[in-house]
């Protein structure tokens, strides 16, 4: 038997390699087939070809099954293809490969966030930072997804680790100022306030509103001293001035108040003079509305002068709001938010302002940043809804409208006129997305909780008259929006469409004709009139109306059939 051993084991000697060594050469020649496939990948990658850079890198994981970064590329192919779900597949399996790894954390972390999954995208960011506790970008990311979904004691317990790691930030005290108010915590309020204005002490807004935060939590005489230090260094500020003038007849001390407020009177040329009288005006604007013309151009005049304090820039930017100067209003209470973005009822005038400019993608931009500064804000919700409306994505725009009533439902149960106005705006997008059981529970709810609801009125009837349906009902409800809103030519153009839609020419040819003359006139209603004349037999009044209608909207394919095809 030793023998037969003996000669058995000379016999593989000879004859070749080991099974060992056949493996470590089968091994490398995996590897470098994996890399080869890999680097492969990565070109396609690189050129925007990301169904061969998969291929390529699904080829390298079979080789090398496992690899950290071979996971962490096929999701970022998958992610770039907008498979978000492969793509966190993978990123989980990069984690698990390279636990020690802080970006596949972040790289996971932000595509839950893209997927909307808020829940699993916190714990990733708390398991990196059991990993590395001072974390900073995690640290950062944490807080503000925190805070965005609601959870404002751990954002603020968050936000508080970042400042013991990177010191004072007026950044971070301000997200942590939107968190006190939105909780209405006002001593967390002063305490944050106090401490944005040690970082910033000529900072006069601050200061204002931390006399204000002393004002409400009764601490009069630390809002007087405060005011009173202010304008000792600005005695022009006409804000402060007002505000101490009330303070003071709080406290009976009515002879102080009125010598400041006459101070406002009194005649100047420098800016912060002006700047004061522009004030005293636009306090009484609502009682006085000539009072408004000449704040606006005290306050024009001011800011051309050099006076940006933010208070002018929001006082004028609500007075070209007031008188219709969209893109002016816009471009004020921007300039203000940039200086100063703690003002949540600012945000909402500046998206409607750009909105109503038609810079539906600015309203956007505004609506977007608002939000983040100050979650759950109802007029945000409100705004934003509007906005995403006019942009045209209705999905979105119904997630917010949700929010925005599970907010007044939580604010203002009670608030029967709001609640319609917001459930008017939900039927509007659902006849949009052509689910009309649903527009019509949203319409129902909406008259059911305010009759008079114009709005509401009008849009249900026009969704009737376009599915030929309940003409009656729709007749009736359209006659009462016009009688709430005469002058409404959206509102005369449904009366006259419903009309059309029961056979009745002659009647919609008359409302159609009253929308016209009723404001300036649309396409759509423009094309109305053409067809209730056509209907009638009127074929020249017809063709009148349409060519009208393609020269304001010439892309209209439907218009230019009426007209023959042969519009030029």
């Amino acid at each position: 038997m030793l023998r037969l051993s003996l000669l058995l084991a000379l016999t593989v000697l000879l004859a070749g390699p080991s099974v060992a060594q056949k493996q470590a050469v089968s091994d490398t020649t995996l590897a470098m087939r994996a890399e080869q496939a890999f680097v492969r990948g990565m070109t396609r990658a690189y050129l925007g070809d990301y169904d061969d850079a998969i291929e390529q890198y699904e080829r390298a994981l079979q080789m090398r099954p496992g690899e950290g970064a071979i996971l962490s590329a096929l999701a970022e192919a998958h992610e770039a293809q907008g498979d978000l779900a492969t793509a966190i597949y993978f990123a989980t399996r990069a984690v698990e490969a390279d636990p020690d790894e802080a970006s596949t954390y972040r790289h996971l972390a932000g595509l839950q966030l893209a997927a909307g999954e808020y829940d699993a995208a916190m714990g990733t960011y708390q398991r990196l930072l059991a990993l590395a506790p001072n974390d900073l970008p995690a640290l950062t990311a944490l807080a503000r997804v925190q805070q965005q979904s609601g959870r404002f004691d751990d954002a603020l317990a968050t936000y508080e680790r970042v400042l013991d790691y990177v010191g004072e930030s007026g950044a971070v005290r301000t997200r942590m100022l939107a968190i006190y108010q939105r909780q209405g915590d006002t001593a967390g309020a002063i305490r944050t306030v106090e401490a944005l204005v040690d970082l910033d002490p000529a900072n006069a807004t601050l200061r204002r509103e931390l006399a204000d935060l002393y004002d409400e939590a009764g601490r009069t005489d630390a809002a007087v001293s405060t005011l009173e230090a202010l304008l000792t260094e600005r005695p022009g500020d006409a804000d402060a001035l007002l505000r101490l003038a009330e303070l003071y007849r709080a406290q009976g001390d009515d002879a102080r108040a009125e010598a400041l407020m006459s101070a406002l009177g009194d005649a100047a040329t420098s800016p912060e003079a002006v700047l004061g009288q522009a004030a005293a005006l636009y306090l009484r604007i609502d009682e006085d509305p000539a009072a408004a013309a000449t704040a606006r151009r005290l306050l024009e005049s001011a800011v051309a002068a050099g006076a940006t304090d933010g208070s002018a820039l929001l006082m004028l930017g609500d007075l070209r709001y007031r008188a219709e100067d969209w893109a002016a209003a816009a471009d004020a209470l921007a300039r203000a938010l940039a200086d100063d973005p703690r003002n949540p009822t600012a945000w909402a005038q500046l998206v409607a302002a750009h909105l109503r400019s038609g810079d539906t993608a600015a309203a956007l931009d505004a609506a977007a940043e608002a939000m983040l500064l100050f979650p759950g804000q109802y007029a945000l919700v409100r705004i934003a809804a509007i906005a995403h409306t006019e942009a045209g994505d209705d999905r979105a725009a119904l997630r917010l409208l949700d929010e925005a009533l599970a907010v007044l439902e939580d604010e203002a149960p009670d608030d029967d006129r709001e609640r319609s106005a917001l459930l008017a705006d939900l039927g509007l997008l659902y006849s949009r997305l052509a689910e009309p059981d649903r527009a019509d529970a949203a319409y129902a709810e909406a008259l059911e909780l305010n009759a008079d609801n114009a709005l509401a009125l009008n849009n249900y009837a026009y969704v009737l008259a376009g599915r030929g349906e309940r003409l009656d009902e729709a007749r009736s409800m359209a006659r009462r929006a016009v009688e709430l809103e005469g002058q409404n030519a959206s509102y005369l153009d449904t009366l006259g469409w419903v009309h059309f839609a029961r056979g009745e020419y002659d009647a919609a040819v008359e409302w159609l004709t009253k929308a016209v003359a009723a404001g300036e006139p649309t396409a759509v209603l423009l094309e109305h009139l053409g067809d209730a004349e056509a209907a009638r037999g009127h074929r020249d009044e017809a063709r009148r109306h349409w060519q009208a209608a393609l020269e304001l909207a010439p892309d209209s394919e439907q218009l230019r059939e009426k007209l023959g095809g042969s519009a030029p």
